[in-house]
């Protein structure tokens, strides 16, 4: 489901019967980020990464946050007024030691010559 059609199914979840679909204004700019114009004056951008919204606008922060977890789940993170989706967690790397001796048993064992 496109963004547009994603942001339209909530919106109409959303506003119960106050406000029309068609109430919901969007735009596209040249970059691809689509802006969602709502009623009031509030604004959603999504860029496809992260999701600006109008932080004195509740609407807009709910609308977002709604929107955020259709294309993310749990996996995204508000700072301020910009949702971004959280980093999957790097796997930590063991210590070079324990990786060549794992890869290449006997280079543990074996004393190299120093040059």
């Amino acid at each position: 489901m496109t963004i547009v059609a994603e942001t339209q199914k909530i919106w109409r979840q959303e506003a119960g019967g106050l406000y029309k679909p068609t109430d919901l204004k969007f735009t596209i700019d040249a970059k691809g980020t689509v802006i969602f114009t709502l009623p009031k004056g509030g604004t959603i951008r999504d860029n496809g990464s992260e999701i600006h919204f109008s932080p004195q606008d509740e609407k807009a922060k709910s609308l977002a946050q709604k929107l955020a977890q259709a294309q993310w789940g749990l996996a995204g993170e508000l700072n301020w007024q910009v949702l971004k989706r959280k980093p999957e967690p790097v796997p930590r790397l063991i210590s070079k030691q324990k990786e060549c001796s794992s890869v290449f048993p006997l280079a543990a064992e074996t004393d190299m010559p120093s040059r």
